[in-house]
């Protein structure tokens, strides 16, 4: 789940109170899903990421406008949509004293993974599937026909500009 890792580093460096006291950043996951694809090995992590930030001392607007930053680059689909954009980020905080908040972010990921089997034994868990996490916004049941002609294409290493195109394109379909 790597958009919780994302998140998280993301939080440190744009939060200037976490740079000092990063053991005062939690995270967790929960409210978590799969949504596999019929067709193929990709699969879709749907989840909730909640974040804490404890005796937190600054103004609360810059935590919140991090995430709304790190949403926008990583979750268009859902910032670009009102109905998806009001459920994606909700915030409950403690006031504790006149400069110190608990706050507590619930946000909504999704992640899609694009997996292949790999041809031979198994030794490691890397050697049995190919996986890479897509970019975001994708959705894996809009994926026409073409499109999964063109990721079969793909090299490992790099996305054929026509994949990307694609993918854009996919994108903004959802």
């Amino acid at each position: 789940m790597l958009k919780a890792q994302q998140l998280r580093e993301h939080l440190k460096n744009r939060v200037g109170f976490l740079h000092g006291n990063p053991d005062r950043l939690v995270t967790f996951i929960e409210d978590s899903g799969i949504l596999p694809n019929y067709a193929s090995l990709n699969f879709e992590y749907q989840y909730t990421l909640t974040i804490g930030i404890i005796d937190y001392v600054g103004n609360p607007d810059v935590p919140t406008l991090a995430i709304i930053e790190f949403m926008r680059d990583n979750q268009r689909d859902v910032m670009q949509n009102a109905d998806l954009a009001r459920d994606a980020i909700k915030l409950n905080a403690e006031i504790i004293d006149h400069e110190r908040y608990d706050l507590s972010y619930k946000v909504t990921l999704r992640e899609t993974v694009q997996a292949r089997l790999n041809d031979g034994v198994c030794a490691t868990d890397a050697d049995c599937y190919n996986v890479r996490h897509l970019p975001a916004p994708f959705d894996v049941n809009l994926v026409d026909a073409r499109f999964v002609e063109v990721l079969d294409e793909v090299v490992n290493e790099v996305w054929s500009d026509e994949a990307l195109a694609l993918l854009n394109q996919q994108a903004g379909k959802s």
